[in-house]
């Protein structure tokens, strides 16, 4: 599946295995292997071919057939003066909160999960213009199990009204803990996937499963820190 994909976004955007090479940073030699079936990408490599391919991860391993990339690139700084007039203000929550409301089973105050810790400055044109029809949020990740696209404490952008569409990567509460895992739906089944596969296995959702979706994720941004000397 991996190979197919590759091969066919290639020829979609006209590029050469050379130029795929250079754009995702690894040889061509790995790129042709990868093509031919010999190698398996690693966790990083398909990250960094998704990117240059204009994709997700999601598609390239066939989880889902949209090749629209799953979230956006992230967020870009210019100078005060941009984060002043231009910025939305999204809320970044607290993780804790999230967790206390997932381990009392949605007992909490709905409310109160909605209260920001504080607000991110954000300049994107793509999500400053879906402000109106979106309800924005951040969280921090709770742990490494979206690496390499999402590692631990990273800001996580995510659309509380957002589709729920198989491919797509959500917050979630499932039996009192707090994940981030991506969504695969077929007719009779739900599967949720960590891109770490190898320490974190796939969980089948059953009748018996307590679950409730924050949100899909849309970007990660950049740690406060980068910005703190403008906010």
């Amino acid at each position: 599946m991996i190979a197919e994909r590759i091969k066919e976004r290639r020829n979609i955007l006209n590029m050469t295995g050379a130029r795929l090479a250079e754009i995702a940073d690894v040889s061509q030699p790995y790129i042709s292997a990868i093509e031919r079936g010999i190698k398996e990408p690693s966790r990083r490599a398909l990250l960094s071919l998704a990117k240059a391919l204009q994709t997700s991860v999601a598609y390239l391993v066939g989880e889902t057939n949209d090749p629209e990339p799953t979230f956006l690139s992230g967020s870009i700084f210019v100078t005060p003066d941009d984060v002043l007039n231009r910025a939305i203000w999204i809320p970044v929550l607290d993780a804790d909160a999230l967790r206390g409301f997932c381990s009392n089973a949605g007992s909490a105050p709905k409310a109160s999960l909605w209260t920001p810790r504080y607000r991110y400055p954000l300049i994107d044109e793509t999500i400053i213009s879906q402000s109106d029809v979106a309800d924005f949020y951040i969280v921090p990740a709770v742990n490494n199990s979206m690496t390499p696209e999402i590692a631990e404490g990273d800001l996580v952008l995510f659309d509380k009204r957002g589709s729920q569409d198989t491919g797509k990567i959500v917050v979630l509460c499932l039996n009192g803990s707090l994940l981030i895992r991506g969504i695969i739906k077929s007719k009779d089944k739900i599967i949720l996937r960590a891109r770490n596969w190898q320490e974190f296995k796939d969980i089948k959702i059953t009748e018996n499963d307590r679950i409730h979706v924050f949100g899909v994720v849309i970007s990660v941004i950049p740690p406060i820190k980068k910005i703190g000397s403008i906010v």
